[in-house]
């Protein structure tokens, strides 16, 4: 087979990922993609950087990725299950093509590599920062401001409430305390009326000021590490959650499972771990959703072993090698890891993010339409 030596490795490689220097992407995958005669190295094709040979120890990795102001129970999370996940890693290396696999297990292990990793983080991040913009951009216009605000008024059912609010508070001192809920009751009609009548005129004449406001917000926000502490506390909030089989876990346990190998197939490993076959535009997505519906899910193992699971008919990205290789770049978001150098890695870089992300530019134009933010629907009547 050519690649006993990495299962040799993987069976006596002691895990050990607590301290500082947390693998976002499992060293026990990492080893399965060691060079070729050099166990603790392998190649790293960044989108961005010329490919590099380096040792696995300091590939997919980030200063306490998994810890925030000293909590590390995601991290010793993390740890407490890798060695069981090592062992059936391990043990699917080593089975025959066409072997069945449990979808129990299956599902445990992939669900797991997949969202722990900086592919998700960053990807919600970016998305989140995306629409931000967008969003700013948007309401730094006066005149969209003004409309959006406007819109708001007329449209929100609480409108009634905020205005008897602001009647209490103005009847508070002139009306008897007895008296205010009758009397607050008696004027709403007329207060909202003039309310609604004359906020439109206030709104175009402050709308300058609070546009600027925003800039200077925006400015603040995109300029700090707000954003991206909001972000990775997010996703340690999701990694905290109790090991119960989850929703991801539940679907991918539907699928049938097993192992296919590729004859020198120089399969990649890419940064989002596996890799999502759905239905749609898309053939393939590193993350789906209800949206997207699952037809298939791929976990690369070695150079030449992938652990795939299908829903009913085979999937054609999962296919043949080339396929594969081509739906793991894609997928990947900012670099991949192989066993070797060559050519064909080289020319994959380019690939590298082409079905990364979360959200298409029509899903952010549709967001930004339901949120009347785009083009010239936000300009007031």
């Amino acid at each position: 087979m050519g690649f006993d030596f990495v299962r040799l490795k993987r069976n006596s490689f002691r895990l050990n990922m607590a301290g500082k220097r947390h693998h976002f992407i499992p060293q026990f995958l990492q080893r399965g993609f060691a060079s070729l005669g050099d166990v603790h190295n392998a190649w790293v094709f960044h989108k961005e950087r010329s490919a590099i040979n380096t040792n696995i120890k300091n590939i997919a990795i980030e200063g306490q990725f998994y810890a925030h102001e000293g909590d590390t129970s995601v991290d010793d999370k993390i740890t407490d299950v890798e060695g069981s996940l090592a062992a059936f890693v391990t043990k699917l290396c080593g089975a025959p093509d066409g072997t069945a696999v449990d979808s129990h297990k299956a599902a445990e292990l992939i669900n797991h590599s997949l969202v722990r990793t900086r592919h998700v983080r960053q990807n919600f991040q970016r998305t989140s920062e995306q629409l931000l913009r967008k969003t700013y951009a948007a309401l730094m216009d006066p005149e969209k401001l003004t409309a959006v605000l406007i819109r708001h008024i007329q449209t929100d059912e609480n409108f009634p409430n905020l205005v008897r609010k602001r009647l209490v508070l103005e009847l508070a001192n002139v009306v008897p305390e007895e008296q205010i809920a009758e009397a607050v009751e008696a004027l709403l009609p007329a207060a909202i009326q003039h309310l609604a009548a004359a906020m439109p005129d206030e709104i175009r004449r402050t709308a300058p000021d609070h546009a600027r406001a925003l800039e200077a917000e925006a400015k603040m926000a995109f300029e700090s590490s707000l954003l991206r502490e909001a972000v990775k506390q997010a996703h340690l909030k999701a990694l905290r959650l109790p090991s119960a089989p989850t929703t991801r876990e539940d679907a991918f346990a539907e699928l049938t499972f097993e192992v296919r190998r590729f004859a020198e197939g120089d399969i990649i490993l890419g940064d989002s771990v596996a890799v999502y076959a759905v239905t749609g535009e898309r053939k393939v997505t590193p993350l789906n959703d209800s949206a997207t519906p699952m037809i298939g899910v791929l976990l690369p193992l070695d150079p030449e072993t992938c652990l795939i699971g299908e829903l009913g008919e085979p999937c054609e990205s999962f296919s043949t090698a080339a396929s594969i290789r081509r739906s793991i770049a894609e997928c990947s978001l900012e670099f991949f890891v192989a066993h070797r150098d060559s050519i064909d890695n080289r020319q994959l870089v380019a690939d590298i993010g082409k079905s990364a992300h979360l959200l298409s530019q029509d899903d952010v134009d549709d967001i930004m339409k339901s949120l009347n933010l785009a083009g010239d629907d936000t300009h007031p009547n």
